[in-house]
């Protein structure tokens, strides 16, 4: 039984290498809008489906194998892992029978963590004639974070596959290392969440102009999105000059950085001069953008700058 079964192994190989290849690049498609870090595959080697068929007999044909290809999927954060496990259930059919979250622990437990999903492709390649091919096919996923990620990479490295493989003190180390990733993980994934509720925050703030907000990179974005002077500002300029919004107000990448060196230090500050130089800016503006400079591509270009003209005439508001 093992013999055939690796003769099945040999025949597909390349099909498997194709199915990785083109799984790649389609789930990277899928998960575009999911904050991963990586996808990538490999075809497991002869040597280890050896292995594991003499170590569990009770395989019958290639097909029983789920985890001939497996593809793992690294994301930055955990809330993230069931975002995407969550994307590929409502993609792909799902063997709820070999597929495990391997998360779940007991309260005393530390070790490796990752959600294993079987997947077929048959009904998404209903849509995409290129995977008619491998329909049938199984395909394993790991979906993990960097952090777990780093754990597993450790553990399979220094082969720890049993209690009785390393001294008990060394395995007592090792657990204190994965406990420390966990709660780096969580770490991590707290300080997003704050910072989602700081703009939540800043959002609320910003309508009433009621407290003093310090300037940052999340408490200024928040200010160029719902800032109804800036948005008055641009309503003006459009009407007075008809110029493409998003052109005429592209602020630099380092407006924050340049914000902090000509003095300001609130949002409160930056609020206040462009209430009182909210003519002057427009007038700028409308000087820099009129229809002769729009009109002349050499004008344009020696003008690039100018794309910078809200930083810029602040700048002159402060240094004034």
């Amino acid at each position: 039984m093992i013999d055939s079964i690796i003769e099945e192994y040999r025949a597909k190989k390349d099909k498997y290498e194709a199915f990785g290849e083109y799984l790649e690049i389609a789930l990277e498609d899928l998960l575009k809008d999911n904050n991963i870090h990586s996808v990538t595959y490999r075809i497991k080697d002869e040597v280890s489906l050896l292995g594991k068929l003499e170590l569990k007999q009770k395989y019958s044909s290639i097909n029983d194998v789920t985890d001939i290809l497996g593809v793992r999927i690294l994301t930055y954060l955990p809330k993230e892992v069931d975002a995407i496990v969550s994307v590929l259930e409502d993609t792909f059919w799902v063997d709820r029978k070999n597929s495990v979250d391997k998360r779940v622990m007991e309260e005393n437990e530390f070790g490796y963590m990752s959600y294993h999903l079987v997947l077929a492709i048959d009904h998404f390649a209903d849509n995409d004639p290129q995977a008619e091919s491998f329909k049938g096919l199984t395909f394993e996923v790991q979906i993990r974070t960097v952090l777990q990620h780093a754990w597993a990479e450790i553990e399979h490295d220094i082969g720890y596959k049993n209690p009785f493989e390393i001294p008990s003190y060394l395995k007592r180390r090792f657990f204190r290392l994965a406990s420390l990733l966990e709660l780096a993980d969580d770490e991590f994934q707290n300080i997003v969440n704050k910072i989602d509720d700081y703009k939540t925050e800043m959002r609320e703030k910003l309508q009433t102009n009621e407290e003093i907000i310090e300037l940052n990179y999340v408490s200024l974005n928040q200010f160029i999105v719902s800032s109804y002077i800036l948005e008055r500002i641009k309503l003006t300029v459009k009407e007075r000059v008809g110029i493409d919004n998003q052109k005429a107000f592209r602020f630099p990448e380092n407006l924050l950085e340049r914000l902090y060196y000509v003095g300001y230090d609130t949002i409160n500050e930056i609020n206040q001069e462009l209430l009182r130089h909210e003519e002057d800016l427009i007038d700028f503006i409308v000087n820099y953008y009129g229809a002769a400079g729009m009109h002349s591509k050499s004008k344009l270009k020696k003008r690039r700058w100018a794309m910078k003209s809200p930083y810029f005439t602040w700048s002159i508001i402060k240094c004034s």
